[in-house]
């Protein structure tokens, strides 16, 4: 199995209910096509956002953090707000 295509993503409309998908290195520079998918602009979103929702997971699942529960409360929050604009963090 080979490694995703790291984040950030980026979404580039193509028409109403077509995107582009990109990915960019960490310098901000495109490292690669990750797709073109055909649907609405939230789910566009998600997908766009994956990267950055399975780094919030991967931190909020980690036995050894030393986080209260507001500290995975805000990472959860952040993520959220990542891939729906409109919630409030």
């Amino acid at each position: 199995m080979s490694a995703h295509t790291p984040g950030p993503w980026h979404m580039t409309p193509i028409t109403n209910a077509c995107w582009d998908i990109d990915g960019a290195n960490r310098c901000g520079y495109a490292e690669g096509h990750v797709c073109r998918v055909t649907l609405n602009e939230a789910d566009a979103r998600l997908i766009a956002v994956a990267p950055e929702l399975l780094a919030a997971l991967v931190e909020i699942a980690d036995p050894c953090a030393l986080r209260t529960a507001e500290g995975f409360r805000m990472i959860a929050r952040a993520a959220i707000a990542k891939a729906t604009p409109e919630a409030k963090p």
